[in-house]
């Protein structure tokens, strides 16, 4: 049946006829193989494969011979993207002395409830058939609003925020300032983690007021990190580590600000 449709879609292609031909043989439909493999001749003269097969089906064709090996294998056709038409066998009739088989019929009836699940119905007319359903068709995407972008903000923002309260308690730990005592750490872990979720929130929250991309994100990232930076040495950070500080808080805050930037300009499915 596909190839049936093929030779609607591309006439006057002999490869298309020639395979044609070849699946009605191998379907034991010897005449109908022979009349399409003639039409194939018919097309292209020059065509061995389909002339070999037209002589191996009728010895007494005078076709010029070609080798016994593989000449009933199909001929790769390329394929021109075309408008769908309706399944049909027109094409074939054209054929002296080619019987096209029956067009196909609805096989479960007019649509009186609704069609079985992973089914699309067609009406049921002349060539009209039930066909298992494709992949689903996703719905566009559109962007998210300016709501959905604020709490996408404040949610990523505090799951981010926790880069810092990481590298931070490494460097804590790299120093011998992350405490001696087991509640002493508990503490300051904790302390790092609302300090620093509470930083990213901020970070999320001018990014989804703002509508702000990657590159922006990245901005208000650096800028955080670096108010940041600067209650650090308030705070009694070393003056001598100053310049690796700005950069550690530099490029944190550009990671963080991207991420959550990139979270929040996520399309939603309208």
């Amino acid at each position: 049946e596909a190839l049936e449709h093929a030779v609607e879609l591309l006439p006057d292609s002999p490869g298309v006829w020639f395979n044609l031909g070849v699946a009605l043989n191998l379907s034991g439909s010897t005449d109908e193989a022979r009349h399409a493999l003639q039409h194939a001749v018919t097309l292209d003269p020059s065509h061995a494969k389909a002339r070999a097969a037209l002589r191996a089906l009728d010895p007494t064709e005078t076709a010029t011979s070609a080798p016994a090996a593989n000449i009933f294998a199909p001929t790769v056709v390329p394929v021109i993207p075309t408008a769908p038409t309706p399944m049909g066998i027109s094409g074939l009739q054209s054929v002296a002395g080619y019987t096209p088989t029956p067009p196909p019929q609805p096989i479960l009836g007019p649509q009186s409830s609704p069609p079985a699940s992973g089914y699309n119905y067609a009406p049921p007319q002349a060539g009209g058939v039930y066909v298992p359903a494709g992949p689903p068709v996703r719905a566009a995407y559109a962007a998210p609003s300016t709501g959905l972008r604020i709490g996408r903000g404040l949610g990523w923002g505090i799951v981010y925020g926790q880069i810092w309260t990481v590298l931070n308690l490494f460097w804590a730990f790299v120093y011998g300032q992350a405490g001696h005592g087991a509640a002493e750490i508990v503490l300051r872990i904790v302390l790092f983690v609302v300090l620093f979720g509470f930083a990213g929130a901020v970070v999320g929250l001018f990014a989804g007021a703002t509508n702000a991309d990657v590159k922006t994100g990245s901005v208000i990232g650096i800028v955080v990190g670096l108010l940041l930076f600067v209650g650090e040495f308030l705070l009694g950070g070393s003056k001598a580590s100053g310049l690796v500080n700005v950069v550690f808080w530099f490029f944190t805050g550009r990671v963080v600000g991207a991420s959550i930037a990139a979270r929040i300009q996520r399309p939603v499915n309208s």
